[in-house]
């Protein structure tokens, strides 16, 4: 029973965050049935405890938990697993136990984090001691990185007064600078040269006047004195990230810097992921104070990101403990964090010896281009989209299946408004995960890929093999059509007309068509959807400035992409390194394939195997591309076009046969 906020002066949950709650709570306990048959709720009073919402997952670290705890009695033990919502302790005696769970089931937590919800206890049956989790899931240990080659963490290389130093000259420096879009609204100052985010480059024709300050003079002597750096950095960046900001997965251009990139954190700690191109993630925490040397391996090879969040897991030891190996997994709360990276620009041709991610030595070699080119005619698309489309989702469709699994909001709303007892069309459904969003309407599936196929039919879909551009189904036979992340897939411009037109086909008279398509605009903010949405003229609800404005110049990403026209003879399909950026129009994404972890992903010499890499065709659609695409279509009017999740969406309206 929950107990009265009220009485214990704590604030009541809303309704929903309730609700939200008891979510949690079911689903914690669900979870704990599938952990193993080997622990057991207990209708009697035992000296352990289950705490549903108590856990990691929920923001809740060891401190929060003892603190609260330890005032019924001497706590025995503390289990909290990584990437669960609850956690198990165990009391000395049943009465200390008892007592906690008469005055704290229901009781409303408040996190480390700020995220507060009412506790649910139960009596285990088995003492916690033998409670194990898988050893393979890394977190950093606090004070003990994980060794990864070239890599060097120094630790407190900064008295508090110099930081708070730095922290003041900075913050008075600091100013909205560059891609907005690309930055989601972080504060960031460049000396020296800009750093180009995106590309990850620099462009050497244009210095900055503002040089590197004198007040991080102390700082690159002590770096120098200590061999961290052989030589004077000419470029910084300061970056003010607030709790849950982070950066994407990258790696600083090979051409464009020294080997040798700094980084300082200030006012609060953050946990770095390296990550091999094999797929083998290392976390490391970066400690307030910390300076942190990428070189070698770190620098040429892995990438480097900070996952968007609040807190961060890690491995701690816990106060008063009488062991230095006792360390356990608990929450760290991230707080303003300010760092200053500092970067040598390389004057001539970068000779590492990771050939593979240099663009200088890939450029001599001359394969940053691939042997692809556009099509020109029906025989050489299909060919073309057979080997870079069909195959590909075919190799891949189970780790693709395991990736989408959330239906996207927008879309469901979509779903969800159409009228009970309709009639919809999933063209190109893949997994099926936008099949049974709506209990209430008469769903059908299409897709191209058998295996894709075969696994909605697993979920009891209604699914059928089928190319988009000749679906099985008679005309005007459908209430409404979605296509979602489909018509990218299609090389010409013809075969994407082709493609519209079949969707409008198939749709009765009134009927609606939702279509998704990859943005070349990546990372805009989400406004933008209502900025630019039009209205059922198919005029802009908005002034056209204005929603220029709000995309960045002439509404493009800031690295402007190649243009590629579809008659050119000359124009090859290059492999996009990410998805922040796209240097043209018509590319190749790799998709890396997961081997399954059962395997041990190991060939018969028992040597680790690379992760197996697929490349899939994109057309990336600039704005106002769609629009003009289907303005081409007979009989259709555009109801709405809006942005969602780097995708330009269009809502269609069928007007006659």
């Amino acid at each position: 029973m929950l107990t009265n906020d009220k009485k214990n002066n704590l604030p009541k949950l809303s309704k929903n965050e309730r609700k939200i709650a008891k979510k949690h709570h079911k689903k914690s306990l669900n979870l704990l049935k599938e952990y193993g048959s080997g622990i057991q709720l207990s209708d009697d009073s035992t000296p352990d405890l289950f705490i549903g919402n108590g856990g990691l997952l929920c923001g809740m670290s060891r401190k929060d938990i003892l603190s609260l705890f330890s005032k019924f009695g001497p706590i025995s033990k503390l289990i909290m697993l990584p990437k669960k919502s609850f956690c198990f302790l165990s009391f000395k005696t049943v009465q200390s136990s008892r007592e906690a769970f008469t005055a704290l089931d229901g009781h409303v937590m408040h996190s480390t984090t700020g995220i507060s919800s009412p506790l649910y206890l139960k009596f285990l049956k088995n003492p916690v001691d033998h409670i194990v989790f898988d050893g393979d899931v890394q977190y950093p240990v606090v004070g003990n990185p994980k060794a990864i080659q070239d890599l060097i963490l120094q630790e407190e290389f900064i008295t508090e007064e110099y930081e708070k130093e730095l922290i003041n000259y900075f913050e008075m420096k600091q100013v909205h600078n560059g891609d907005e879009n690309l930055l989601k609204h972080r504060k960031v100052k460049h000396f020296g040269y800009e750093f180009l985010y995106g590309s990850n480059n620099i462009d050497r024709s244009k210095p900055l006047a503002e040089k590197i300050p004198e007040k991080c003079k102390a700082l690159i002597d002590k770096m120098l004195e200590r061999k961290l750096i052989e030589f004077i950095p000419d470029q910084l960046t300061v970056n003010q990230y607030e709790p849950g900001q982070g950066i994407p997965a990258h790696v600083d251009t090979h051409s464009a810097f020294e080997d040798g990139i700094i980084s300082l954190s200030l006012n609060s700690q953050v946990t770095m992921e390296f990550v091999h191109p094999n797929g083998h993630i290392t976390p490391v925490l970066l400690p307030r104070r910390s300076l942190l040397v990428m070189r070698g391996e770190s620098r040429y090879l892995l990438s480097h990101r900070i996952t968007p969040r609040k807190f961060d897991v890690v491995y701690q030891q816990d106060e008063g403990a009488e062991s230095s190996d006792a360390v356990h997994l608990t929450v760290k709360e991230r707080n303003r964090r300010i760092s200053l990276t500092f970067r040598k620009i390389l004057h001539k041709p970068c000779n590492c010896k990771y050939v593979t991610k240099c663009d200088s030595q890939l450029a001599e070699q001359k394969i940053t281009k691939t042997e692809l080119k556009l099509p020109h005619s029906s025989s050489e698309a299909t060919c073309l989209e057979g080997e870079h489309v069909y195959k590909v989702y075919e190799e891949i469709a189970d780790h693709f299946s395991g990736t989408r699994h959330s239906p996207w909001p927008k879309v469901k709303e979509f779903l969800c408004n159409l009228p009970a007892g309709s009639l919809v069309a999933d063209v190109g459904c893949g997994n099926g995960k936008y099949l049974g969003v709506n209990p209430k309407l008469i769903t059908l599936g299409s897709d191209r890929s058998l295996n894709l196929a075969k696994i909605c039919v697993e979920r009891n879909f209604e699914v059928t093999v089928a190319d988009c551009l000749h679906t099985p189904y008679r005309t005007s036979s459908f209430d409404a059509c979605l296509c979602i992340a489909v018509i990218h897939h299609l090389s010409t411009l013809q075969r994407r007309l082709q493609a519209l037109e079949e969707l409008v086909r198939i749709t009765r008279v009134d009927g609606s068509i939702l279509v998704y398509v990859w943005a070349l605009e990546q990372n805009l903010n989400e406004s933008v959807g209502t900025i630019c949405e039009l209205d059922g003229a198919g005029k802009n609800s908005t002034n056209e400035n204005e929603c220029c404005s709000n995309l960045n110049e002439e509404c493009v990403s800031s690295s402007k992409p190649k243009e590629c026209e579809d008659n050119s003879n000359d124009c090859h399909i290059e492999v996009s390194e990410g998805r922040n950026v796209f240097q043209q129009q018509d590319l190749l994404v790799p998709w890396h394939l997961k081997e399954n972890q059962k395997t041990e992903n190991k060939n018969t010499a028992g040597e680790k195997k690379e992760n197996k890499v697929f490349h899939r065709f994109y057309h990336v659609f600039k704005q106002g591309e769609i629009e003009d695409l289907c303005s081409r279509v007979n009989n259709v009017s555009i109801e709405r076009v809006y942005y969602d999740r780097g995708n330009w969406c269009v809502i269609l309206k069928k007007l006659s046969i």
